[in-house]
């Protein structure tokens, strides 16, 4: 090979790393920099299983709020790089991170990313920007419009599940517009309980939920009751451990009723888990993967 060939192919890879370079700074400076408003629908498809999700969003850079429409009411918070829940009027710290899928992409182009291509493309009638990228969890192809550069689209393949997510609405707003909702809300940055983070993980695990409380003999107990993957329904008891309640009494009733019937502790949570599946070998290892789960 000749010098010249050599310097050619040097000068080529050279203006490509550029280029792919330029393009991720870019788009992360752009979103650092916007606020916007918008509508947008997510689907994530695991195997056999497809949710989708229509949701409200308000960011400003990458702080945001986020409110789940359907098909199940959640409305969430990160700010300053922590997450909250909303309760009504009231943010509160979330007992876990919650990270979305555009939190994830742009934590990916703001690292070290793999770019794989870049191109001007035209996107229903309008002319956008592809970006493709990959990391060590996932390839992310994300759609720009120009010259704004708002993500309308993102698309997010992991080894087990892919996701897609387009906004059908979305338009920039004044910063002082955030703000002023941020302010209508009162701030709880009180470190979750014990109980709360344990009742997360069911919640993080189960569909369809709801979360009631009762009180026998003077101990607060948390039900969770939901829809679980192989399972089925079920209800979670939750309650400080005490001798006041005997989880062997709680399983025995329930399995005189013909229902399965699991116990367990963590972190001083006494749990008891009911359902009327057949299926123990699931139930079991539904279970042991909720209690064994670190991350969100």
């Amino acid at each position: 090979m000749s010098k010249i060939v050599l310097m050619i192919i040097l000068a080529s890879l050279m203006v490509s790393v550029s280029v792919f370079a330029f393009a991720d700074l870019g788009v992360v400076s752009a979103y650092a920099s916007q606020v916007i408003e918008g509508h947008r629908v997510v689907v994530e498809e695991t195997g056999k299983t497809t949710k989708v999700r229509y949701e409200t969003i308000l960011r400003d850079g990458h702080d945001e709020i986020v409110k789940v429409v359907a098909p199940d009411f959640f409305e969430w918070a990160y700010l300053n790089g922590k997450t909250y829940v909303v309760f009504g009027r009231e943010m509160k710290r979330s007992p876990a991170p919650i990270i979305d899928a555009e939190m994830l992409f742009f934590k990916c182009l703001s690292s070290t990313p793999t770019i794989l291509s870049t191109a001007d493309i035209d996107y229903n009638g309008k002319k956008a920007y592809r970006i493709e990228a990959r990391d060590d969890s996932a390839t992310y192809v994300g759609v720009f419009l120009l010259p704004s550069l708002l993500l309308v689209k993102l698309n997010v393949q992991h080894k087990s599940k892919k996701i897609t997510l387009t906004y059908d609405a979305i338009k920039k707003v004044p910063s002082l517009y955030f703000q002023k909702v941020i302010s209508s809300f009162k701030m709880i940055n009180t470190p979750p309980s014990t109980m709360e983070v344990e009742v997360w993980k069911m919640v993080y695990h189960l569909d369809n939920v709801s979360v009631t409380s009762i009180k026998v003999n003077n101990i607060s107990i948390v039900l969770v009751h939901g829809m679980a993957k192989n399972v089925g329904e079920m209800v979670v008891y939750l309650f400080p451990k005490s001798d006041k309640i005997s989880t062997t009494n709680l399983i025995s009733q329930f399995k005189s009723k013909g229902l399965s019937s699991i116990s367990a502790e963590q972190n001083g949570i006494s749990m008891v888990f009911v359902s009327a599946t057949k299926d123990h070998a699931s139930f079991k290892k539904w279970i042991e993967s909720v209690l064994n789960h670190t991350s969100f």
